[in-house]
Protein backbone atom coordinates (compact mmCIF):
# COMPACT_ATOMS: atom_id res chain seq x y z
CA UNK A 1 0.00 0.00 0.00
CA UNK A 2 1.14 3.42 -0.35
CA UNK A 3 1.17 5.48 2.99
CA UNK A 4 -0.72 8.69 3.19
CA UNK A 5 1.12 11.89 3.36
CA UNK A 6 2.94 13.17 6.06
CA UNK A 7 0.18 16.01 6.52
CA UNK A 8 -2.81 13.57 7.16
CA UNK A 9 0.21 11.99 9.94
CA UNK A 10 -0.24 8.44 9.05
CA UNK A 11 0.37 5.82 11.78
CA UNK A 12 0.06 2.18 11.80
CA UNK A 13 -2.47 0.59 14.50
CA UNK A 14 -2.53 -2.94 16.17
CA UNK A 15 -3.37 -4.80 19.09
CA UNK A 16 -1.46 -7.39 20.07
CA UNK A 17 -1.02 -9.51 22.83
CA UNK A 18 1.89 -11.69 24.15
CA UNK A 19 3.40 -13.77 26.45
CA UNK A 20 7.20 -14.49 25.90
CA UNK A 21 9.73 -16.78 27.50
CA UNK A 22 13.31 -15.25 28.34
CA UNK A 23 15.17 -13.79 25.53
CA UNK A 24 12.29 -14.12 23.02
CA UNK A 25 11.69 -10.90 21.18
CA UNK A 26 9.31 -9.47 18.03
CA UNK A 27 9.23 -6.64 15.96
CA UNK A 28 6.99 -4.72 13.38
CA UNK A 29 9.09 -4.27 9.93
CA UNK A 30 8.67 -2.11 7.34
CA UNK A 31 9.85 -2.91 3.30
CA UNK A 32 9.75 0.41 0.83
CA UNK A 33 9.31 -0.74 -2.58
CA UNK A 34 9.86 -4.70 -2.27
CA UNK A 35 13.30 -3.86 -0.92
CA UNK A 36 15.05 -4.92 2.52
CA UNK A 37 12.82 -5.33 5.81
CA UNK A 38 14.02 -3.10 8.37
CA UNK A 39 12.44 -2.53 12.16
CA UNK A 40 10.62 -0.26 13.02
CA UNK A 41 9.81 -1.01 16.70
CA UNK A 42 11.61 -3.90 18.54
CA UNK A 43 9.63 -5.51 21.55
CA UNK A 44 11.98 -7.65 23.85
CA UNK A 45 10.14 -8.74 26.96
CA UNK A 46 10.20 -11.37 29.56
CA UNK A 47 6.75 -11.88 30.26
CA UNK A 48 3.45 -11.50 29.55
CA UNK A 49 1.35 -8.17 28.27
CA UNK A 50 -1.17 -9.48 30.17
CA UNK A 51 -4.29 -7.48 28.05
CA UNK A 52 -4.72 -6.82 24.82
CA UNK A 53 -2.44 -3.57 23.97
CA UNK A 54 -3.18 -1.26 21.51
CA UNK A 55 0.25 0.31 19.40
CA UNK A 56 0.59 3.22 17.34
CA UNK A 57 3.79 3.92 15.19
CA UNK A 58 4.79 6.76 12.99
CA UNK A 59 4.87 6.20 9.18
CA UNK A 60 5.01 10.04 8.22
CA UNK A 61 8.61 9.51 7.11
CA UNK A 62 7.84 6.32 3.98
CA UNK A 63 5.25 9.15 3.12
CA UNK A 64 3.80 8.34 -0.54
CA UNK A 65 5.97 5.34 -0.29
CA UNK A 66 4.60 2.08 -1.41
CA UNK A 67 5.79 -0.02 1.68
CA UNK A 68 5.05 -3.53 2.80
CA UNK A 69 4.34 -4.34 6.54
CA UNK A 70 5.50 -7.71 8.84
CA UNK A 71 4.95 -8.77 12.23
CA UNK A 72 7.88 -11.52 12.94
CA UNK A 73 8.67 -12.93 16.43
CA UNK A 74 11.93 -14.61 17.04
CA UNK A 75 12.01 -17.83 19.62
CA UNK A 76 15.39 -18.07 21.45
CA UNK A 77 14.46 -21.74 21.68
CA UNK A 78 16.62 -22.04 24.61
CA UNK A 79 15.16 -24.34 27.29
CA UNK A 80 11.52 -22.80 27.28
CA UNK A 81 8.59 -22.51 25.40
CA UNK A 82 5.26 -19.69 26.24
CA UNK A 83 1.87 -18.28 24.04
CA UNK A 84 4.17 -16.72 21.56
CA UNK A 85 2.76 -13.20 19.96
CA UNK A 86 -0.62 -12.37 18.64
CA UNK A 87 -1.59 -9.72 16.29
CA UNK A 88 -5.00 -8.17 15.80
CA UNK A 89 -6.89 -5.11 14.19
CA UNK A 90 -4.26 -3.97 12.22
CA UNK A 91 -4.95 -0.74 10.57
CA UNK A 92 -3.13 2.61 8.56
CA UNK A 93 -4.69 5.47 10.46
CA UNK A 94 -4.81 9.25 9.11
CA UNK A 95 -6.17 12.79 9.66
CA UNK A 96 -9.23 13.22 7.76
CA UNK A 97 -9.67 16.81 9.17
CA UNK A 98 -11.48 18.40 11.46
CA UNK A 99 -9.80 16.13 14.34
CA UNK A 100 -11.00 12.83 13.04
CA UNK A 101 -9.48 9.85 11.76
CA UNK A 102 -10.01 7.35 9.36
CA UNK A 103 -8.72 3.85 9.60
CA UNK A 104 -8.20 1.51 6.49
CA UNK A 105 -8.41 -2.28 7.44
CA UNK A 106 -4.97 -4.27 5.97
CA UNK A 107 -5.55 -7.01 4.14
CA UNK A 108 -3.52 -9.94 5.40
CA UNK A 109 -1.62 -11.99 2.74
Amino acid sequence: FVVPAASQNPQLTFRHWFLFYTQDYSDVQISVDYGDWEALTVYNYTSSSGDWLVETIDLASYAGKSVRIGFRMWDNILGGTQSGWYIDDVQIVKDAGGGCLAATALEIE
